[in-house]
């Protein structure tokens, strides 16, 4: 079940950090819906019962998107920017 959530939540971190996004709520969005998928994907059952079912876990997936966010996500891209300064500096 990891990889089913680790690899899309990689893959969005990566491209939150390069586009320096910082909006709470594609953070919100994207880890809830991530939770809600999960199940259907790995039983491979998409009817609306498991789907339905599915939907317990999206308070989970709404705080650790926020926990993420509050860690993380709020600060996207902040080093980027520091580091564009020293090099204009050192230019």
């Amino acid at each position: 079940m990891t990889l089913y959530t680790i690899i899309p939540a990689l893959f969005f971190i990566v491209i939150s950090e390069r586009r320096n996004n910082r909006a709470l709520v594609t953070y919100l969005l994207f880890s809830g819906l991530l939770a809600v998928i999960s199940i259907p994907l790995v039983t491979m059952d998409f009817s609306a019962d498991t789907v339905v079912r599915s939907l317990v876990f999206l308070p989970a997936g709404l705080v650790s998107g926020f926990v993420y966010w509050w860690f993380s996500g709020c600060h996207a891209g902040e080093n980027i920017r520091e580091l564009r300064k020293q090099i204009e500096v050192f230019d």
